[in-house]
């Protein structure tokens, strides 16, 4: 249990370093094609499906070469 929690923290503290010094550098998060946006009147509506399955996809392949 620690070494996947270690991991965890690792990467929470890398990313929270590379938004801080470099915050443009993700700007297309959110804004991917295949993410929804819906606005009507004053509801607005996001449901970002590509960038799930990208943040999914990133983090499959980093924790199986940690397991491994």
């Amino acid at each position: 249990m620690a070494k996947p929690l270690i991991a965890i923290g690792l990467l929470i503290t890398v990313a929270g370093i590379i938004l801080y010094f470099f915050p443009t550098a993700f700007r297309f998060i959110g804004h991917l094609p295949g993410d929804f946006n819906f606005e009507k009147g004053n509801f607005k509506m996001s449901f970002p499906l590509a960038t799930c399955l990208l943040i999914s996809l990133i983090l499959t392949i980093i924790f199986r070469f940690i397991t491994k």
